[in-house]
């Protein structure tokens, strides 16, 4: 994958940066570092002239572009044009994409257009940093013309990128070598000896000097490169600029490079302000008349470089331009007006003097026709009866004379200057002159304060989407965690109370599998917007998830006025709402918890409200305040006893139904609780996710199991472990490294870990947890996906994430539910069997559901029916004593079974 920039007005190509897919494979990349025209690569001119992606075949490109063809590293390309307004580049990739993965190339499209806006406006600021510091340094270093001198070559060379900087100035005519120095700084005395006694001139010093403009020679081939300075100096490509005027210089400035290549059109304006300045600093030091003139000039604009770099307010840098305009050249107006679309302009800015200026035609407020071909200063001395765009755009503006000066971006006019009087005025050579300087300078702040604010908006909208849901605008789990902690703070500080509402929206699931998710969606939709209105000014309101809404309650003085403002919330929740042809009563349970008598942080609080709202759900309460009981459970009790390692394993087998053998085990964590004995996992796994403990839970669970997986190793029992982990393990990015470690201390190989997730756990960020499950993979850990059925059931999460096994959820083989595990088990097995999976029916607790699942296909059960879990000891005793029956056979393929 590589990302080109693209120069509309050279329709030159050159790229920015670039990956291959796998990085030791060493591959012929030469044709992506060099800058070619865009006719060179007809994919590219295509793409960007059509304005949409275009796969070509390697065969196609024999034919049309054999150099590039040689270089392709796959057998196609797909080129994806990057267009911000305008096309400003080209993301290839090699091979060309799938039709699944067009759409994450063209994501990767947009983030690679926004790198290269970003980059410009970087460069932009660098590059106005840079004139800043050469305006502030004339004045530190206006007694010392040398010291001066040699700081502009040093910054020049190292912020263009090229070898060292030479300074020539005119005398009698002619140039004279004054100062050079490399990039570091640093010049022997040897190679300064030779420059300042220099036997010929440097060509290309001197074709600047006599065109009054940049010359550029990009390697050897250049005529102007060849001969004695070439070859004394190594020099293989430069850039000589003239210093001062165009029209009478006062001599060049060239940078050069010891490597042939191109100078970005952006580094040459660059170069060539720098020349500009320097040769307004030279001649001020040389005419001592004309400083004081000169020395406001650069004060106005070092003021306004000043504010654009620390303001990024667009209105505010170009009302100082415009005032600076208006005081430098001298006319009654200034306008500045920038590119909002297409081909128009709208004014930004306006400056004027005298005490009573003419009012301004509303037209020229709302657009103005772009001057797109204006390429330098224009002055117009009488409007009327003259022609082309700068006159056109005077009489727009209702000036009578003036002069339009193109501000200059990253590679056209992104804004105008114009200076007008509403009289006819003749221009003059030094107005010209001001306003090509407030072209270069003016340009390079208006391109840098504009791209600053397209940032500024992006990281703004950028921080919307990381803390707001994207289905219904509001705020994501998240930020509510961050507001809870807040007001939890402010509440302690003040000494009052605080009350959380979790709200969960009843029958929600039977929507989604009745009317599809589509459906579902919107009546999540609806219902956010219930609660936004149903709650008042200052109350916080977030969405967990799924059917999942929180909200903080601030400013109620007692937990009476808490449940009456969760009355209220409830039944303005309750509505009826129309799906597809039903009309559905939609409401929710409500569970409340009151900082502080219900919870010290947040933690608590979200976990006690949550108890609260499963029970007014069980109960079909509408609404619960949490009830503390005196054996409760705390985050800082189950912090304490995974510290104190408190929580122990039993191990639960799985049985295969083909061979009777017990193969594996799944490790459940219990709780040893000082007061409540065994804690089972159900009353203290939701807390642990909500205080964030459950990473250690997982860390310990899984190195206690892999430690007694190696013990039964030792004597001669082969038994596989799975050990359950949750959405934050498999998106934190040192999870990999955790497992491996764990491995590495038991002395065990992966292929002995299965590693078990929800169906749900994995769809609450799957592409992070494809990521990390896939480097497990990778490494021979095996990955099962559990309780599958009860969630989205989607073919599409099984052909996503990497997995060997397939867990059923206990629930469809109940008895109760006999008539749906009997359609649901078949199609759930074939469905895992068709991916290649192992497919286990988990919670068997009947001989029924044995039965069922044996009818079914199942490879493996696990369940009461077998085993309940048990601690390592008692786990090989009941092996033991399961070697000494006979095999029990209840259907095609059926072993041992026996309770335990």
């Amino acid at each position: 994958m590589v990302v080109w920039r693209y120069t509309a007005s050279s329709r030159l190509v050159a790229p920015v940066s670039g990956s291959a897919g796998d990085p030791g494979e060493v591959r012929n990349l030469t044709y992506r570092w060099s800058q070619r025209s865009i006719e060179d690569i007809p994919p590219f001119d295509l793409a960007v002239g059509g304005g949409r992606p275009v796969v070509v075949e390697a065969a196609q490109l024999q034919q049309e572009a054999r150099w590039f063809a040689r270089e392709l590293v796959a057998e196609s390309i797909w080129c994806h044009p990057l267009v911000v307004g305008r096309p400003i580049g080209i993301l290839t990739v090699e091979p060309a994409p799938d039709p699944s993965l067009q759409e994450l190339v063209a994501g990767a499209a947009a983030t690679a257009a926004s790198l290269l806006t970003w980059q410009r406006a970087k460069r932009g600021q660098a590059q106005a940093e840079l004139l800043l510091e050469l305006i502030e340094s004339a004045e530190s270093h206006s007694g010392s013309l040398n010291k001066l001198l040699a700081m502009v070559c040093q910054r020049l060379a190292r912020e263009v990128g090229t070898t060292g900087a030479s300074i020539f100035l005119e005398d009698g005519g002619r140039l004279v070598p004054q100062m050079s120095t490399s990039a570091d700084g640093t010049l022997d005395a040897e190679t300064w000896s030779r420059f300042r006694l220099a036997t010929e001139p440097f060509p290309v010093a001197e074709a600047a000097f006599a065109a009054g403009r940049p010359i550029i020679a990009e390697n050897r081939h250049d005529a102007r490169l060849r001969g004695w300075w070439a070859g004394a100096f190594d020099i293989h490509a430069a850039l000589a600029v003239p210093l001062g005027k165009p029209s009478s210089p006062g001599g060049v400035l060239t940078v050069d490079s010891a490597v042939p290549r191109t100078f970005r059109k952006d580094q040459v304006r660059l170069v060539a302000a720098a020349g500009a300045m320097l040769g307004e600093m030279i001649e001020r030091a040389q005419a001592a008349e004309a400083r004081e003139a000169r020395l406001a000039t650069a004060d106005l604009m070092r003021n306004l470089l000043k504010e654009a770099l620390a303001d990024p307010s667009l209105e505010r840098a170009t009302s100082m331009l415009a005032e600076i305009a208006l005081r430098t050249m001298g006319t009654t107006e200034a306008v500045v007006c920038i590119s909002r679309s297409g081909d128009e302009f709208s004014e930004v800015a306006r400056a004027r003097s005298g005490p009573q200026p003419l009012p301004v035609p509303r037209r020229t407020r709302q657009s103005l026709r772009r001057p797109s071909q204006l390429s330098s200063p224009v002055a117009v001395d009488i409007v009327e009866g003259a022609f082309g765009e700068a006159a056109r755009l005077l009489r727009q503006l209702g000036f009578r004379s003036g002069t339009v000066i193109p501000l200059v971006g990253e590679d056209s006019a992104s804004g105008v200057l114009v200076c007008g009087d509403r009289v006819p005025r003749r221009s003059s050579a030094r107005r010209l002159e001001l306003a090509a300087q407030l072209a270069l300078e003016g340009g390079l702040v208006l391109e840098a304060t504009r791209l600053r604010e397209l940032d500024r908006a992006r990281q703004v909208e950028l921080h919307h989407q990381a803390t707001h849901d994207p289905l219904t605008g509001l705020c994501n789990r998240a930020l509510f965690h961050d507001h809870l902690s807040a007001e939890i703070e402010r509440a302690r500080s003040e000494g009052r109370i605080l009350a959380l509402l979790l709200i969960d929206l009843n029958r929600f699931k039977e929507i989604n599998d009745t009317h599809g998710h589509p459906e579902g969606d919107r009546v999540l939709v609806a219902f956010g917007k219930h609660l936004l209105a149903s709650v008042r000014q200052g109350d916080f309101v977030a969405r967990l998830g799924g059917d999942e809404f929180a909200v903080v309650l601030s400013g109620r003085a007692s937990v009476k006025g808490v449940l009456t403002a969760a009355r209220r919330i409830g039944e303005r929740l309750t509505h009826r709402l129309e799906i597809g042809d039903a009309s559905v009563t939609m409401d929710a349970s409500i569970g409340i918890a009151v900082f502080p008598a219900h919870g010290q942080d947040a933690a608590e609080l979200l976990h006690n409200a949550d108890a609260s709202m499963y029970e007014a759900k069980r109960e079909q309460s509408g609404l619960k305040v949490f009830e503390p009981s005196n054996g409760w459970i705390t985050a800082s009790d189950l912090r304490r006893a995974i510290a104190e390692r408190d929580l122990l394993l039993h191990y639960q087998p799985k049985v295969d139904l083909s061979t009777g053998e017990v193969r594996s085990v799944e490790a459940l964590v219990r709780w040893q609780h000082p007061m409540r004995g065994v804690v089972p996992p159900s009353e203290f796994i939701a807390l642990a996710e909500t205080s964030g403990d459950i990473g250690g839970i997982t860390r310990l669970v899984l190195r206690e199991a892999l430690e007694q997986c190696r013990q039964w190793q030792e004597q001669r029992l082969v038994l596989d472990v799975a050990v359950n982990v949750s959405a934050r393990d498999v998106t934190d990015p040192d999870f990999t490294a955790t497992v491996i470690a764990a491995l590495e201390d038991a002395h065990l190989t992966p292929d002995r870990l299965i590693l078990e997730l929800t169906e749900s756990c994995a769809l609450s960020n799957k592409e992070v947890a494809i990521g990390v499950l896939g480097s497990l993979r990778d490494l021979g850990v095996r990955i099962a996906v559990d309780d599958f059925g009860t969630g989205y059931s989607s073919p599409q999460v099984l052909e996503d994430l990497p997995l060997d096994e397939l867990k059923i959820d206990g629930s469809f083989l109940r008895a109760d539910a006999i008539h749906r595990g009997r359609s649901m088990v078949p199609w759930l097995v074939s469905l895992g069997h068709e991916f290649g999976l192992t497919v286990v029916a988990e919670g068997v607790e009947t001989g029924f559901a044995l039965q069922l699942a044996d009818d079914a296909g199942c490879d493996q059960v696990q369940g009461y029916h077998l085993s309940k879990p048990l601690p390592a000891q008692q786990l090989q005793a009941w092996l033991a004593e399961r070697k000494k029956r006979p095999l029990s056979r209840r259907g095609p393929g059926l072993a041992r079974t026996g309770t335990a």
